[in-house]
């Protein structure tokens, strides 16, 4: 699959190429078709996502709120009210642009998802084609490894179920896992992609400073997380280029910014893009009680470290190693050619391990330039030895790209209630975006709480373990309001008192109550065979 064409094939299209392309749309597509057909079968219908849906349901909350104007972003997933930030751009853009263009949500998002997946396959194309220029069989094995390959966290998945494994839960990090996550990761990728594996010969010109700057200002935007990593890699990537000029022996001058290495010239103007942003959102999440509420329980620890570095495996030892050998043979730690893709993927593993309380968030891009490195490593090997070394690598890169798929199947031929909506709650949700106030708030069990910002646009008391401020007792309270017997007007006013106007009652809720539920008094609005709503006195 991966002997190179002869020449006169290079100057077509390559074949390989083509059908990597055709599998990436596939991939894209085919899972969410399938959800669409058998939610059809099944007499349910297909809430629109596949992977981490809860996490899903909340962008689309916030599409509602710019779908209605607004350019700053607030809770849905509370019964309190703040006055918002403008956080969260990118899904604010999108519900202005439905607006616009008059389209569903649903529709838009799957739009940019599918732009910015294809967009991504584009910037690793172009990456492989760049590094590789007359090697057709190291353009298609990096491309391949770059769209599919993942770790070896399909070996620890079967013994240890209760803790999945960063190559089937970190969307960040995995070309695969993003694109059929949230087209927000795919476009945080791209724009890695191009600041740190693409080459930049030639001079620092003033356009392509304000082109660095740019393109980092949108990573500030749509993934914060991305600028920090970015920094680091460039830092990593420049510095023993910049120590093997003895800086010591004329300091001043080493530090003259026009006597950095290209590495950091370039950190330097994605600093100054990137970081205002998230610098700024930074500040105002803290002077907002609710939002800094909301930020303090906003907790997405790391893996253990091995268990990271094994999400890289195998491709990460043979980088490694590959890499060594190319700094013995050219000098020690020479700046690469190609800029600091090679150290992107220890840069965000590095900063995975920080002791902060996102730390998580940074494991981003980490496999692209691991599959780059590799690949690079590669072409010193003899032949036989390295068909022998890409095939061993794809075997053992693949299983959990497809455990995931498979995983996501056997969820959809089961009709999960994670994935799917019973016919009586989107009849419901259809009734209250008609009759009900935008800024409306609902009592629901937490099922239903995510889903109800979701496919409404209104408000409810609890609905995401991070975006409901303490959401614990939010959880408490709420199962008590439904489920716990007591008066029912007692109940009604305690719920009117915290805000809420509506109870909404679905299949969902008699899970939580064990069949028989104790909600708050109030009048029927709505009813059908699954659902009923109340309208509070």
């Amino acid at each position: 699959m991966f002997a190179p064409p002869s020449p006169s094939a290079r100057r077509r299209s390559d074949p390989v190429v083509l059908a990597l392309g055709v599998t990436w749309l596939a991939w894209m597509t085919v899972p969410y078709l399938l959800g669409l057909l058998w939610g059809d079968r099944q007499g349910l219908v297909y809430a629109g996502f596949l992977h981490n849906p809860y996490d899903n349901f909340t962008y689309l909350a916030k599409m509602w709120q710019g779908y209605r104007g607004a350019w700053v972003y607030r809770l849905a997933f509370t019964e309190q009210f703040s006055p918002g930030a403008p956080l969260f751009l990118f899904y604010l853009a999108l519900g202005h642009l439905a607006r616009w263009l008059n389209l569903g949500l649903l529709t838009v998002y799957h739009a940019a998802r599918l732009l910015w997946g294809s967009l991504l396959f584009a910037a690793l194309l172009r990456t492989v084609r760049e590094w590789f220029p007359d090697q057709v069989w190291a353009q298609r094995f990096g491309l391949a490894l770059s769209l599919f390959g993942s770790g070896l966290g399909w070996l620890v998945f079967p013994l240890h179920p209760q803790e999945v494994p960063p190559d089937m839960g970190v969307p960040e990090a995995y070309p695969y896992l993003a694109v059929v996550s949230s087209p927000h990761v795919s476009m945080t990728l791209v724009l890695l992609v191009i600041l740190l594996s693409w080459p930049w010969p030639g001079p620092t010109t003033a356009g392509r400073k304000a082109l660095w700057a740019a393109l980092a200002a949108l990573l500030g935007v749509v993934y914060p997380f991305g600028v920090p990593v970015a920094l680091a890699a460039l830092g990593l990537a420049g510095l023993p280029a910049w120590w093997r000029r003895r800086p010591w022996t004329d300091l001043p001058r080493a530090l003259a910014p026009d006597a950095w290495p290209m590495s950091w010239q370039r950190g330097l103007w994605i600093a100054l893009g990137g970081l205002p942003y998230p610098l700024y959102t930074w500040w105002v999440i803290q002077r907002d009680p609710l939002l800094a509420a909301w930020n303090a329980q906003n907790i997405t620890p790391s893996a253990p470290w091995w268990l990271m570095a094994l999400a890289l495996c195998p491709a990460l030892p043979v980088a490694l190693l590959s890499a060594w050998r190319r700094w013995r043979e050219h000098g020690l730690f020479p700046e690469p050619q190609h800029g600091p893709s090679w150290v992107w993927a220890t840069a965000s593993l590095l900063w995975s391990q920080v002791p902060l309380a996102l730390q998580r968030r940074f494991f981003v891009g980490a496999y692209p330039p691991t599959a780059t490195t590799v690949t690079w490593g590669l072409t010193t090997w003899p032949e036989a030895r390295r068909k022998r070394g890409m095939l061993l690598i794809l075997t053992l890169s693949l299983p959990s790209t497809l455990l995931l798929l498979s995983g996501h199947i056997v969820l959809m031929a089961q009709g999960s209630p994670v994935l799917y909506l019973y016919p009586g709650e989107t009849q419901a949700f259809a009734w209250i975006r008609e009759h009900t106030p935008p800024g409306a708030v609902f009592l629901s069990g937490f099922e239903s709480g995510a889903r109800i910002p979701a496919f409404t646009g209104r408000r409810s008391f609890i609905g995401h373990p991070l975006e409901t401020p303490r959401a614990s007792e939010a959880l408490e309270w709420v199962e008590a309001m439904l489920c716990d017997p007591g008066s029912p007007d007692e109940k009604a006013q305690a719920v009117r008192d915290r805000g809420g106007q509506y109870v909404f009652l679905g299949p969902r809720e008699r899970q939580v109550c064990g069949g028989e539920m104790h909600p708050p008094a109030g009048q029927t609005v709505y009813r059908n065979a699954e659902v009923t709503i109340y309208a509070l006195p």
